[in-house]
């Protein structure tokens, strides 16, 4: 995945068996409702260089860990709304 910079809106929506996720260093967008209904999702790799994560791109993923979770509501509090 180097390169790529998003990702986009629902790309991961209700996937319930995805249980981690790894990041490329070019990350800077996890897009609109991209991990929704992830309810597996334990742990995902945030690059230094993410700057956005959109409003609902993690809504139903109540499995993360608290570190991750701090990380992304640092970035944007909407994200588990």
């Amino acid at each position: 995945m180097p390169g790529v910079k998003e990702i986009g809106y629902s790309a991961f929506l209700s996937c319930r068996a995805l249980t981690t996720v790894g990041s490329p260093a070019s990350l800077v967008t996890i897009g609109e409702e991209a991990f929704h209904g992830c309810e597996s999702l334990v742990s995902i790799d945030l690059p230094t260089s993410l700057v956005t994560v959109v409003r609902g791109a993690f809504f139903g993923c109540d499995r993360l860990d608290a570190a991750t979770k701090e990380r992304i509501n640092a970035i944007d509090p909407g994200a588990f709304p």
